[in-house]
């Protein structure tokens, strides 16, 4: 069985790479004639001078005055006369471009907050300039403590960008630019403000992980919705989900009615972003209505050109056919897969779980050392947050309950599992489910000494996990020790029929 495996795995290599070397071959062509076209079969290969004046790219060769098409006109320059008469000759400059880091601003604020943001820019073109700066619709929230900058080519420098939201400000999503330009050309850093209620009786926070933060057509956008019920009962909403442009438009959106409990909720939604969607800045953006008053929250993201391989076009039969063949080896493969594992024991099974069940713990340990080591120098609801959402996701993985349930009825539905440790969960669990709803933070000390409590029960699972597959180790070993002696009782029985 082994064997079949390994030859069809190496028969899938083989007809990937034989794909694959036209394509290769095709970006390393060097025998074609400068500036010349040549067709070989049907693929067309083009291979063009590297400084090609009109091709859009200033090149080390050109500069303003030999190619003004690639390098831009050259500027007008003064001629200074001296003893002998003449003239200085034109000044080389290259096309004028820079960058902001980070490349967005992505803040939330309560109001009377405010936050300073340092921002890099970078002199990215070959050639010295000034940068005037300015803010486009949100002019009234964000302030500059720089209207322009003086940039020597390849230079960088730090503006100071200040977020101060007034005590009245109107809660909500602000959107705006800060723009930087030389001469016609500009750049633009895109702002994106959440301004909450101070003391609202609901928060909610968007939670857009890296990979989501800059997407492909075709693809799908997902994120976490938290949203905290600070009423004392539990109440009955409408949210809406929606993908949004810069001027706020709504591109795609639903509605889920849903019933916010006391404390924490969360919910995770996802979008699919069609094939022909247009490139550019977009908005996950969430909003709640409860009462007279509206809740949101909004996280940007950004969709990019999947990457596109030249002379592709050329292979569409022969990318066909190899299609066909390594979907066909990879359907025989899964079918002797399936066969395979049909025959094997539920020993291996059981393995795998406990494995990946230790992987769990101490990845969860880890967490709460990082939490603890926090704690020494700050403590805030944040951190208290993320110490719940760690051992929250911890019991739902460890004992497959769901994720988004409350500690009630985590300990409800715990309670009728049977698995082994769940009376230590259960106990734990009653004394920290209040904790999330007080008001204020519970105090440092308590805090410190729960994550001291949490680290030893997660020892305590460690050792029962270690156990369990060492337990399955020995097991293991011993079958193969049975399996050997009754090989060689065979054996001795035949070499015996044999003599007689």
């Amino acid at each position: 069985m082994k064997e079949v495996q390994t030859t069809l795995i190496l028969t899938f290599f083989l007809i990937i790479i034989s794909l694959l070397a036209p394509i290769i071959m095709h970006f390393y062509v060097n025998d074609v004639p400068t500036g010349k076209a040549t067709t070989q079969g049907s693929v067309s290969l083009m291979v063009v001078d590297a400084d090609v004046c009109g091709n859009g790219l200033c090149e080390a060769e050109e500069d303003c005055a030999s190619c003004p098409e690639d390098c831009g006109v050259c500027p007008v320059v003064v001629p200074i006369s001296g003893g002998g008469g003449g003239s200085t000759p034109p000044v080389r400059r290259k096309p004028i471009d820079f960058t902001f880091t980070p490349d967005n601003i992505d803040e939330k604020l309560v109001q009377g907050e405010a936050i300073l943001v340092p921002v890099t820019v970078k002199n990215i073109g070959t050639q010295d300039f000034v940068i005037d700066f300015s803010i486009f619709e949100i002019g009234n929230l964000v302030f500059l403590d720089e209207n322009y900058l003086e940039l020597d080519r390849y230079e960088s420098k730090n503006i100071t960008v200040l977020l101060s939201v007034g005590h009245d400000e109107k809660p909500g999503v602000y959107l705006g630019d800060i723009v930087g330009k030389v001469g016609d050309f500009e750049k633009r850093l895109p702002i994106l403000l959440t301004i909450t209620e101070r003391g609202a009786l609901i928060e909610v926070e968007i939670e857009l992980d890296e990979n989501n933060k800059v997407i492909r057509p075709g693809t799908t956008i997902s994120a976490i919705t938290y949203v905290l019920n600070n009423l004392n009962e539990n109440i009955s909403v409408d949210i809406a989900f929606s993908i949004r442009n810069k001027d706020k438009e709504i591109l795609d959106s639903f509605v889920d009615k849903v019933t916010l409990k006391k404390g924490q909720n969360v919910f995770e939604e996802s979008f699919e972003i069609p094939r022909d969607f247009e490139l550019g800045y977009y908005l996950y953006y969430v909003e709640l209505n409860y009462g007279s008053s509206i809740y949101s929250d909004a996280a940007s993201f950004r969709v990019e050109s999947p990457l596109e391989l030249p002379g592709l076009l050329g292979f569409n039969i022969y990318i066909k056919i190899g299609t066909a063949i390594i979907a066909t080896l990879i359907l025989l493969y899964l079918f002797m897969r399936f066969v395979y594992k049909r025959r094997t024991t539920k020993k291996k099974d059981k393995k795998i779980i406990v494995v990946d069940k230790l992987k769990l713990v101490v990845s969860t340990t880890n967490k709460l050392i990082g939490i603890r080591s926090e704690l020494r120098n700050t403590y805030n609801r944040a951190l208290l947050e993320r110490y719940f959402k760690v051992i929250r996701h911890f019991f739902a993985f460890y004992f497959s309950i769901k994720y988004s349930l409350t500690f009630e009825e985590l300990m409800n539905d715990l309670d009728e599992k049977d698995v082994e440790g769940k009376s230590l969960a259960i106990s734990f669990i009653k004394k920290i489910a209040h904790i999330p709803y007080y008001d204020t933070l519970v105090p440092k000390e308590d805090f410190a000494r729960m994550i001291e409590d949490t680290i030893t029960i997660l020892n305590f699972y460690k050792k029962e996990q270690e156990r369990l597959f060492e337990l399955n180790k020995k097991s293991k070993k011993f079958g193969k020790k049975l399996i050997n002696s009754n090989k060689k009782k065979i054996n001795i029985k035949k070499q015996t029929v044999n003599k007689q």
